[in-house]
């Protein structure tokens, strides 16, 4: 089962008794609020942060404190224009009902902020502008918890000159209802029982708050239904439906790729978690359900066509099979987000890190406050990372972390095209594959201060099997311009929105091999176009999963350019004060942070002698011959023995094949004899296979 956090009840009006210990405090700063400066207890608001200890508590103790707050006139000025927050902290010693009181003795309204923690919270449970002598009543487990109280932000008719009030917090401490907790009865929250409460001491009360029958008698439908359901938020599944078909949860219909389908939730019940279970902004209702995988690492986009209907749209995963056995336990926790933006239809969510292999689980639906159903369809498309460095990451600069960006465009008149040039490899696309279709740049990086862009360009280049020389204009594969995109943020990268889509469109195909990326910062009156503006997009460094480049001599360099095609690119060594984080190779940190996204192209080599490898073998025809030595060690000495060394499948063994094996010596992407290293047995069987295969 699964339960949300606290909930606050404000309906109670009631006056504040306790027959526990009582302590009247003093707030720490003086009669007159807004004095001394800083203020001691002044809390977040505070420079520094200053916040009064009220001590700790237990069941049946009252405390009272005594104070001033409001709006003053600060030192040196002539209006109202500060306020002063009083921040308390206070620590419960066992679970409890806790009901806090804030009243202006003027009678005027207040603001009330209850926190989880001490200091500074980032979760405040209840904040509220309300009239002086409400009460409102929490049940909170043992620990440290904030109270903040003030008069209200905007000017108060009660008090025309604004001007600070005497105040009292009440903060009164008691026992839960004696029908919930363990010790009282084993039953389940959500299971009907025919005992009062139930185990879970929180939600028991929060319950039994809303319907003393619920402590009173039986722990019945509407104390599991409307109290552990809506209150406490238990996920109880329960679906027989079978029409639709993919109507329940479990049995969600498998959602192919590329291919739209048609959805219908006329008929559909609601089995999914609620709204308060997941933390959604929005409830679903009549809700449809699809399973999708994942064939690789990359992008998965669920895009939902539903003319009429305010449609959901939420995505959970990621799951290792496409059977949810205990949805209960397995979907709450896996939930990733919702979608509830639609409009005319056609809107859907883009997961940008979906998994290889995995499951991912869709909800379609209706808005909860405005149940409709109809038809409609659903895609879902996947782009593969073709490439990727890795997450962007600081590097270390003087002992400090520095999110470090090489500039990238017309900086100047006399570097008018200051470019990268980051070396990548397409890999091999696959059996049956012939190559990739590249569908996305995502560059790391940022706009310098002082600097626009009206665009963002690119260039692909080939590069030699070492990435040992430099670009040349006779190298340039493909380019492109975007309107400078919208960044987005990857939330594991050491900088936010750090992220630069760039479309490409229509997309690029490449085949297997080692090219050469340039991202740059552009406008129609920089350097480079002729004006005197600068342009610049500043190319985040580093990522560890990128290639490092080496010299002679082992150290890094990066190809970059002042002007280009004169005199182009040549080796970059400015670095070097710069390191990497602990335990990272320190030759990283010349490697800038992108991937490419893209899908393969069918029509490529298939493994037709059954080695388990597409290579130039399966050029030849398999036929069995005892007298032929078995070089690629598939078991079998044929004709296509002699091909085995066509290492980019053209036909024939020639120069671009032994310049392959060569690039890949001591390494595994040359072996042709199955020993696991490219050396010079591999180089004999090239040589001995040089010319056309049979």
């Amino acid at each position: 089962m699964i339960k949300s956090g606290l909930i606050a009840s404000t309906t109670l009006a009631m006056a504040i008794l306790s027959c526990g210990s009582a302590m009247a405090i003093d707030q720490n700063d003086d009669v007159v609020c807004g004095a001394p400066v800083p203020d001691p207890n002044g809390g977040c608001n505070a420079t520094p942060n200053a916040f009064q200890d009220l001590g700790s508590y237990q069941v049946f103790d009252f405390i009272s404190v005594n104070g001033t707050i409001g709006t003053y006139i600060p030192s040196g000025a002539t209006t109202f224009t500060s306020r002063d927050l009083d921040w308390y902290t206070f620590t419960l010693t066992e679970d409890a009902k806790v009901t806090i009181q804030l009243d202006r003795l003027d009678g005027g309204t207040v603001v009330l902020f209850v926190g989880n923690g001490g200091g500074c919270p980032t979760d405040f449970f209840y904040g509220l502008e309300q009239a002086s002598f409400t009460p409102v009543e929490f049940y909170l487990a043992a620990g440290t918890y904030t109270v903040v109280g003030t008069t209200p932000f905007e000017p108060d008719a009660t008090l025309p000159i604004h001007a600070c009030t005497d105040y009292s917090l009440a903060i009164d401490i008691q026992a839960g209802d004696s029908a919930c907790g363990t010790s009282v009865t084993t039953e389940a929250c959500d299971v009907v029982h025919a005992t009062p409460g139930c185990d879970d001491w929180n939600c028991c009360n929060l319950v039994c708050l809303s319907d003393p029958s619920c402590c009173s008698g039986a722990w019945d439908n509407l104390c599991v239904q409307n109290g552990a359901v809506q209150i406490c938020g238990y996920f109880i599944y329960n679906c027989s439906d079978t029409n639709p078909a993919n109507d329940c949860l479990t049995s969600a219909a498998a959602l192919p790729l590329n291919t739209t389908v048609a959805l219908d939730n006329t008929n559909a019940n609601t089995d999914g978690p609620s709204a308060l279970i997941t933390g959604a902004a929005s409830g679903t209702v009549n809700d449809l359900w699809y399973m999708v995988q994942a064939p690789g690492n990359g992008q998965l986009t669920i895009v939902v066509n539903h003319p009429g209907i305010d449609t959901v749209l939420e995505l959970y995963g990621s799951f290792d099979s496409p059977v949810i056995a205990d949805p209960e336990e397995e979907v709450p926790p896996a939930y990733i987000g919702t979608l509830d933006n639609f409009g005319a239809g056609g809107e859907g969510v883009t997961l940008l890190d979906a998994e290889a292999g995995k499951y991912y689980l869709v909800r379609v639906g209706s808005w909860v406050d405005a149940p409709l159903a109809g038809a409609g369809d659903i895609t879902a498309t996947f782009a593969q990372v073709v490439y990727t460095t890795g997450l962007q990451q600081f590097v270390i600069n003087a002992g400090a972390n520095t999110n470090l960006g090489l500039s990238s465009g017309s900086l100047s008149a006399a570097q008018p095209r200051r470019w990268l040039a980051r070396p990548f490899n397409v890999p091999n696309p696959g059996a049956g594959n012939a190559s990739w279709d590249l569908s996305q740049i995502i560059a790391k990086g940022f706009v310098p201060a002082g600097t626009t862009n009206e665009t963002l360009n690119w260039i692909i280049w080939s590069a030699d099997a070492a990435f040992a020389v430099a670009p040349t204009a006779a190298d340039q594969v493909a380019s492109g311009s975007v309107p400078f995109p919208v960044p987005f943020d990857d939330a594991l990268d050491d900088a936010a929105t750090a992220s630069h889509p760039i479309d490409l469109d229509p997309p690029v195909n490449l085949t297997e091999g080692n090219y050469y990326l340039t991202v740059y910062g552009a406008r129609a009156d920089d350097f480079a176009n002729g004006g005197a503006v600068a342009s610049n997009f500043a190319w985040f460094i580093y990522s560890p999963g990128g290639i490092t480049q080496l010299t002679g001599a082992g150290a890094a360099f990066s190809w970059r350019s002042v002007n280009f095609p004169t005199p182009g690119f040549a080796i970059y060594q400015g670095l070097g004060a710069f390191q990497v984080q602990p335990g990272d190779d320190q030759l990283d940190v010349y490697n800038n942070a992108f991937t490419i996204l893209g899908s393969p192209v069918a029509g490529g080599p298939v493994d037709t002698d059954g080695d388990g490898v597409v290579d130039g073998s399966d050029n030849c025809p398999a036929v069995s011959n005892p007298d032929q030595a078995d070089v690629d060690g598939d078991g079998i000495g044929n004709a296509c023995e002699s091909c085995v060394a066509d290492l980019n499948n053209s036909g024939g063994i020639d120069a671009s094949d032994l310049a392959i094996l060569l690039g890949a010596w001591g390494g595994s992407g040359g072996d042709l004899n199955g020993s696991g290293s490219t050396d010079a047995s591999d180089l004999a069987i090239l040589l001995g296979g040089w010319g056309a295969c049979p």
